[in-house]
């Protein structure tokens, strides 16, 4: 199951961060596993294309945006904004949160 496999490379990857705490390559790397193990569990529960977790990187360093959804809503409220995040220079994600979808 893609579960197991998921966790075991964020763990793998945490400890090759913990002596290269810096690498933009491995914290990169890290934020995208840790997309993907939300996103496959979005997909298993059969959330709904749009209102899975969305992560919108750049190629280089830079802050990140963590964008929040209403109560009621869920990260398709948000992708438009995370969207225009990006020509702007600021990578974004949001993820959705139990009792929103």
């Amino acid at each position: 199951m893609w579960y197991g496999q998921i966790n075991r490379t964020i763990w793998e990857i945490r400890k090759l961060l913990e002596r290269k705490p810096k690498s933009f390559r491995l914290r990169k790397e890290l934020l995208r596993t840790h997309f993907l193990q939300r996103y496959e569990y979005d997909r298993s529960f059969h959330v709904p294309r749009d209102d899975r977790t969305f992560l919108f990187l750049q190629e280089g360093p830079a802050s990140i945006c963590l964008l929040f959804h209403g109560a009621q809503g869920t990260p398709a409220e948000m992708r438009e904004l995370g969207g225009t995040s990006i020509p702007a220079g600021t990578p974004c994600t949001a993820r959705g949160f139990p009792g929103s979808i």
